[in-house]
């Protein structure tokens, strides 16, 4: 998905993402102390996506949270309902 937002010149907006396990910065279990919770839960994209280098890489403006289109500060024309891109058999983009 990174790829083809490099390729197309598009903001790519993360999934939102599932985990098992919290995570943290400092040595911990994979849970903190006293919490409960079962089954997988939803958790930030730093908990699987090393964000510190996306942003030195690829530049900030490149990718988005999942929340993106649900912040009052997004402006409407992003979000305008989305285009669909197809390749033809020469792969070149028909954008519809």
């Amino acid at each position: 998905a990174i790829a083809l937002a490099l390729a197309l010149n598009r903001t790519l907006v993360l999934p939102r993402f599932t985990c098992l396990l919290d995570n943290s910065w400092y040595p911990m279990m994979g849970a903190w102390p006293g919490f409960r919770i079962a089954g997988p839960f939803h958790c930030p994209a730093d908990h699987v996506l090393n964000l510190e280098r996306m942003h030195e890489e690829l530049g900030q403006e490149r990718f988005r949270e999942h929340s993106f289109f649900d912040n009052v500060r997004t402006p409407a024309v992003s979000k305008a309902p989305p285009r669909v891109v197809l390749l033809e058999g020469d792969g070149a983009p028909v954008i519809g």
